[in-house]
């Protein structure tokens, strides 16, 4: 999703098509519901609606709040799978 947001590449300052840059909006949307179309899963996962697994990331951070450079730096607190929160064991 960072990357996505900034295209900023590997050695952490060239940006790469600047022009292709996405919003978090979209980038959040390409990881989860686009993405779940993509694999022909759109009826099962992707969004959080009732009638599909509700399995997702749980963050410690708003990648809304911080500096786009900075979404790939926030920790995964855990995840809920099957309803149940799983804590991250780092």
């Amino acid at each position: 999703m960072g990357i996505a947001v900034t295209r900023i590449a590997e050695d952490g300052k060239t940006v790469v098509a600047p022009g292709e840059r996405i919003g978090v909006d979209r980038a959040l949307r390409a990881i989860t519901i686009d993405a779940a179309y993509v694999i022909g899963m759109e009826e099962k996962v992707g969004s959080l609606i009732p009638g599909k697994f509700a399995d997702f990331a749980v963050l410690e951070g708003d990648p809304y709040a911080v500096d786009p450079t900075k979404i790939k730096d926030i920790p995964v607190w855990g995840t809920v799978l099957s309803g149940k929160l799983h804590k991250s064991e780092r």
